[in-house]
């Protein structure tokens, strides 16, 4: 347990994090609005780079989230993770910004944020021995580990196919496999109900994911 004025410094660091965070968002609307969706691109171009933003800024956005969420439970006991926090949201943000330039250099941005996540659980669970989280943050750092890794290597496989300039048909390919990520982690790791448990998949509800995972784990016995 904190003390009261450790609990302070807490609050305090989390709200610079939380503050960074919003910044991030606000500069990504702002350069979409101005460098996209106000500008007399191509229909296809403009939808294309619309659809990369909103899959990145989404996954900044529930990274974020998910991450906030794990420090509520297990809170700072030194500055780590605080400065870890604050160089994921700087690589968000360079993701964001590759994103709408339609440039699949984003995906390198997304690839560190996964490994500093990586790091990030790692410390945590140093920081909190027999932490309540202690599952979910050995999952992290093998699947986002993993992840990263897959990352890095289909990459070259885009830059091999369209260059490092992405069509929007590699944009949407980006955002199902984006999708695809986001959806496995919630079905390896099933979560509480309600605010607690996050974000969740989009368009899958809580009930809908029990299902599946119900079923999968029926054909698996």
């Amino acid at each position: 347990m904190l003390s009261e004025s450790e609990e302070k410094v807490q609050d305090a660091l989390l709200s610079f994090v939380d503050f960074l965070y919003a910044v991030v968002f606000g500069l990504v609307l702002v350069q979409l609005f101005e460098q996209v969706i106000s500008t007399q691109l191509a229909v296809q171009a403009k939808a294309g780079k619309v659809l990369l933003v909103i899959g990145v800024f989404y996954f900044i956005a529930w990274d974020w989230m998910h991450g906030r969420l794990l420090t509520f439970r297990n809170p700072y006991t030194g500055y780590r993770r605080f400065f870890i926090e604050i160089l994921i949201a700087a690589s968000g943000y360079g993701a964001a910004r590759s994103a709408l330039n339609s440039d699949a250099r984003f995906l390198l941005y997304l690839a560190m944020t996964l490994v500093l996540g990586v790091w990030w659980a790692h410390v945590s669970l140093k920081e909190v021995p027999g932490s309540p989280d202690e599952k979910e943050l050995r999952f992290i750092r093998i699947y986002q580990g993993i992840s990263a890794a897959a990352v890095c290597m289909f990459y070259l496989g885009i830059r091999a196919i369209f260059g490092t300039e992405l069509e929007w048909l590699g944009s949407l390919l980006i955002i199902f496999i984006g999708y695809g990520f986001v959806f496995f982690y919630e079905l390896f790791h099933e979560r509480t109900p309600g605010l607690l448990g996050g974000p969740g998949v989009p368009y899958l509800g809580r009930e809908a994911m029990s299902k599946i995972r119900s079923r999968l784990l029926r054909r698996m016995k």
